[in-house]
């Protein structure tokens, strides 16, 4: 009896590392971009696809990646998000910048349209002035809100697959314990 149960938690043990290798070859597959090929997998992890089939889990587990993978290739998330931040941030101070070169631009033709006109035009135009810059300022702002939205967004994308890298370098980890 006690030969069976040893020899039962044996093939348990070599079941559950064939599993994790099977898992381990088919996420390759969608981190590279590719189709899911069970029977390749299978094969490069030296267990028969009937053990895909036999767990549920797996497939839901495969199938939530590849779409999750499918979902970072359509928004054009990938390698280079960092740069895509780095860009947005770059552009984000930049327009920043206009704003404050519009405004003191702003203000300087405002003096100066002071000195040049009587008071009763200078009420007039210094109006006009400050809506011409209401207006300016809108469109960057506008376009700095966009901006640090689309930055927010891929930030928290990012910390979303540094923690999705940080669990499956967790599952090697363990997995190469366990062998």
């Amino acid at each position: 009896m006690a030969d069976t149960s040893a020899a039962h938690s044996q093939n348990v043990a070599v079941n559950q590392r064939k599993l994790a290798r099977l898992r381990h070859e088919l996420l390759q597959q969608i981190a590279c971009g590719e189709a899911i090929n069970i029977a390749h997998a299978a094969t490069k992890a030296g267990c028969l696809r009937g053990l895909y089939y036999k767990h549920p889990e797996l497939q839901a587990e495969i199938h939530e990646a590849a779409d999750a993978a499918a979902d970072r290739r359509h928004l054009g998330i990938g390698r280079s998000e960092e740069q895509t931040n780095q860009s947005l941030k770059t552009q984000l101070a930049q327009l920043e910048g206009q704003i404050d070169a519009r405004n003191v631009d702003i203000k300087q033709l405002l003096k100066r349209l002071a000195e040049h006109e009587s008071l009763d035009n200078i009420g007039y135009s210094s109006a006009r002035l400050q809506m011409i810059m209401a207006d300016d300022n809108e469109e960057v702002c506008l376009s700095c809100s966009t901006l640090s939205e689309a930055l927010s967004t891929s930030e928290a994308r990012l910390a979303d697959a540094e923690k999705e890298l940080s669990v499956a370098l967790s599952k090697l980890f363990q997995l190469e314990a366990d062998l």
